[in-house]
């Protein structure tokens, strides 16, 4: 089975309707991902991002069950101590039933399995020691991972920069010079400094992690309305048929 949300683009999609990582469920869960992992640990953020997912394939199982399904029926389902009560489950279930492409699925396998060892190691829990996991993750189609990664620096530095800019012009109210006049000046002053670049290092983990999902839940979503709107138009059709025969 192949997850042809991945293959999907933004010209593919109808001019009024927004590209699946601006869907604001999707978008919603980024902008709170980024800042709760600013403040989180690694444990903790590859903790939010496993049950951020989760709740996002609940959404797609109640979507898209059965209409034969009441929505109490299936919350019973999802529900403990329902047999889709876990996130293993759902997972494997919204793949079987085709919610889900291969690609999200192998990714979310991959985050489970990085969540159980995070939730069961009695040490400290780093996410630079799962590098090749963490890019497990974010690989959900062709240069994805990649892409996290130059986009997650791209925003660390970014934040820095922009923060540091701020500073400068308050330094030089007060000291009458500024040291941190120009982004590159900035960037030069991190780089002599290896103690301030291990700390933006330690944060790209986890703003990978971030991204990661994002693009994960938006495929998720998108897979959504297309399985919607085909149903629909299914349904039209069927009615079209009907009214015509009788």
């Amino acid at each position: 089975m192949t997850d042809t949300s991945a293959d999907s683009s933004p010209e593919e999609h109808d001019d009024d309707e927004p590209h699946f990582l601006a869907d604001p469920d999707v978008a919603g869960a980024f902008e709170r991902m980024l800042d709760e992992f600013s403040r989180e640990t690694d444990r903790g953020s590859i903790l939010i991002a496993a049950d951020t997912v989760s709740a996002h394939l609940e959404r797609i199982i109640l979507a898209l069950a059965p209409e034969t399904f009441t929505a109490k029926r299936v919350k019973g389902l999802l529900n403990y101590p329902g047999p889709l009560s876990t996130f293993a489950a759902r997972a494997d279930i919204a793949f079987m039933a085709g919610f889900i492409g291969e690609n999200a699925h192998r990714s979310i396998d991959l985050l489970r399995g990085l969540r159980n060892k995070a939730a069961h190691s009695q040490g400290a829990f780093s996410l630079a020691d799962h590098r090749k996991i963490l890019r497990g993750i974010c690989d959900l189609g062709p240069g994805t991972a990649a892409g996290v990664n130059r986009f997650a620096v791209e925003l660390i530095l970014r934040s820095v920069v922009d923060r540091l800019l701020g500073r400068g012009v308050e330094l030089e109210a007060e000291i009458g010079s500024n040291p941190f006049a120009s982004p590159s000046d900035i960037i030069d002053e991190l780089s002599a400094r290896p103690e301030h670049m291990k700390l933006l290092e330690d944060r790209l983990p986890r703003m990978e992690l971030a991204f990661g999902i994002w693009i994960l839940l938006g495929l998720i979503t998108h897979q959504k309305k297309a399985m919607v709107a085909k149903r629909l138009g299914t349904a039209a059709k069927d009615d079209l048929s009907s009214g015509e025969t009788s």
